[in-house]
């Protein structure tokens, strides 16, 4: 992310707006863009904004494309703007992705709700 998309983000959030975190490491690398090239210029934590402060999870592991692995619902009372519409229920498949570890740390807004996970119990071998 740029400087202006995370702060756009971020304005968005404290004014009310909901976040939904669906993909790894949008807000994990500070990038600048010169012409049609974007360059990565550092992590977003290490400029004293953790991407847990924002999106209330944080990266920290993977598995480097190994596995796969089926997101399930856990908690979907906590979100019902979220699954409005659909039959979605805890148990239920959302959908499936790569392996990533990913955990909520002290900087995390505390309405921070993890709704799915990708268990790596259920990761096939």
């Amino acid at each position: 992310m740029t400087t202006h998309e995370y702060d756009a983000i971020t304005d968005y959030r404290n004014r009310g707006g909901n976040l939904v975190f669906l993909s790894a490491n949008n807000f994990y690398w500070k990038i600048v863009i010169h012409g049609r090239v974007m360059y990565r210029i550092t992590k977003w934590r290490d400029l004293g904004r953790p991407e847990a402060a924002l999106l209330g999870v944080e990266y920290f592991h993977n598995d480097s494309g190994e596995h796969r692995g089926n997101w399930i619902v856990r908690n979907a009372g906590a979100l019902p703007w979220l699954f409005a519409g659909m039959t979605l229920h805890n148990g239920s498949v959302l959908s499936t992705g790569g392996i990533e570890a990913d955990h909520t740390t002290s900087a995390s807004p505390k309405s921070t709700r993890v709704v799915a996970e990708i268990s790596t119990s259920t990761a096939p071998e």
